[in-house]
């Protein structure tokens, strides 16, 4: 992941955002009482909407660049 990151293609806060739900991700699977909040939920979703979205466009201008 952090060869990727590392290109500048995406913002460092891309990387902060992939990092972040990785913990909770980890906390949820392997912590017995981990609760994740609403407003987390809706974090985590709007942060992998953002991800995507940015991965799509870069996808995109490479095709249109071959």
């Amino acid at each position: 992941m952090n060869t990727v990151l590392n290109t500048g293609i995406f913002p460092k806060e891309t990387a902060r955002k992939i990092s972040r739900a990785q913990e909770v991700r980890h906390e949820s699977d392997y912590s017995d009482f981990y609760m994740v909040s609403v407003e987390e939920t809706k974090e985590q979703i709007e942060a992998a909407d953002e991800i995507i979205a940015m991965i799509e466009k870069y996808l995109l201008q490479e095709i249109e660049h071959m």
